[in-house]
């Protein structure tokens, strides 16, 4: 018995996906219909290949591009199709660490904002402690010239943190290396 054939109009139907991206999977080499018809340009797809939309829909959701979901589909090879799984693997987490530096970051920012309208908006000027749990923080050392605002936006710092790919998040803390040369300006470097 010969397989059944849907014209285009019905594949559009079924599962939901417009003619013209069907058209632009067939002009890319993605998904060809069986059959087009010599009388009147018709499509026609098999049933078989209607089940390459859902593939196709499944691959587009994890992220693969059309260019790499037509080679996962075209090669039946283990390897390849594994070796792509595991470059969209690495690549997902890359953008998951990614998407969390900035997260947290702005988090941060929100938190330091937060608290300096409750700053001003109370005219708080007493020193309070602010417990902070134990972390790994990036460290830079520099001239200090009584100047807190060139301290705290340091450019060359940022540039350093960009380049080893982290993010800049958290409070600020400035060490000085003695609080009593802080008192009498005697700082010239930060520790």
């Amino acid at each position: 018995m010969e397989d059944k054939k849907f014209y285009i109009g019905k594949v559009e139907e079924i599962c939901k996906i417009s003619k013209k991206t069907l058209r632009f999977y067939d002009k890319i080499g993605l998904l060809s219909p069986d059959e087009i018809s010599m009388k009147n340009s018709y499509r026609y797809y098999s049933k078989g290949n209607l089940y390459n939309i859902p593939i196709i829909r499944y691959y587009k959701q994890s992220g693969f591009k059309l260019e790499n979901i037509k080679n996962i589909i075209s090669i039946s090879d283990f390897d390849f199709i594994e070796k792509k799984f595991d470059d969209k693997i690495n690549e997902l987490n890359d953008l998951e660490k990614e998407l969390s530096l900035k997260k947290k970051s702005i988090e941060d920012w929100n938190s330091l904002l937060k608290e300096a309208r409750m700053v001003i908006e109370n005219n708080l000027c007493d020193v309070k402690i602010k417990h902070m749990e134990k972390k790994e923080m990036i460290f830079y050392n520099q001239d200090y010239n009584y100047d807190y605002e060139s301290s705290i936006i340091n450019i060359e710092f940022t540039n350093y943190v960009e380049q080893i790919h982290n993010s800049i998040t958290g409070p600020v803390i400035i060490e000085f290396p003695s609080f009593e040369e802080k008192l009498q300006r005697k700082t010239k470097k930060l520790e």
